[in-house]
């Protein structure tokens, strides 16, 4: 019998999602992975699958995968997100889509799922990611800070809903964080404002920052931590 967390991290390709699943690794976790590509990282406590979060039937099996292999799910970290560079009236409609399908829906579908194989237990631990970026208004990025925005609502109405099942249901924030799709849609002048602009603390967010949030939010003694919003960004 598998005594170790059960943890299963989205988007753990690259980036913050694969320092995340090589931390719970480190800390005895068994963990679970998807991204939209596969992944180098390999480890005898680790299991991947290629899976795109707009596809349910993808995400349905990994789920069908935990519930037969360890019968339980301690926590779900939903780390997994895209993000574009487009005024909002030069938006496509079909941009607009992919972008609420992959961050909003995609969270929604793990967290639901992951919630069915809690509630058997009455006890979960789920982790959603949002944005500084709602809290700033960032121009140019209405489909991305739309689709974070949703989040928290969804953090909030879950929370409530499995709180009964002591399954608790947070988020975390994280502020500029270099990553690769920060590069993709952010230019060094709009870099260089929003930090003036927006952060007391007027440096970036770090893997380790996301890692020490996230372990307060799955420690058993956070029971009674629930539907909260943790903004890593400083804002002002």
């Amino acid at each position: 019998m598998n005594n170790n967390p059960i943890t299963f991290i989205t988007g753990t390709s690259r980036g913050i999602g694969r320092k995340l699943a090589e931390h719970y690794i480190n800390k005895n976790h068994t963990v679970i992975g998807c991204s939209r590509n596969n992944t180098d990282f390999q480890h005898e406590n680790y299991t991947h699958f290629q899976a795109d979060l707009r596809n349910e039937k993808e995400i349905l099996t990994i789920f069908k995968h935990i519930k037969k292999t360890y019968g339980r799910l301690d926590n779900l970290i939903n780390n997994a997100g895209v993000g574009v560079s487009s005024p909002a009236v030069l938006t496509s409609t079909s941009v607009f889509e992919d972008v609420m399908a992959i961050n909003t829906t995609g969270t929604f579908i793990c967290v639901r799922e992951a919630a069915k194989i809690m509630m058997k237990h009455n006890y979960g631990r789920i982790v959603n990611f949002t944005s500084g970026g709602v809290i700033f208004n960032l121009d140019g990025a209405l489909p991305y800070t739309v689709s974070k925005a949703a989040i928290e609502m969804l953090t909030k109405s879950f929370a409530s809903e499995l709180a009964p099942y002591k399954i608790t249901v947070n988020a975390v924030a994280p502020g500029v964080t270099a990553t690769e799709m920060l590069s993709t849609y952010m230019s060094n002048e709009k870099y260089d404002e929003l930090m003036s602009r927006n952060y007391m603390i007027k440096e970036e967010s770090t893997a380790d920052d996301l890692a020490n949030a996230i372990d307060f939010f799955l420690q058993e003694t956070s029971n009674r931590v629930t539907a909260q919003i943790l903004y890593l960004c400083g804002p002002k």
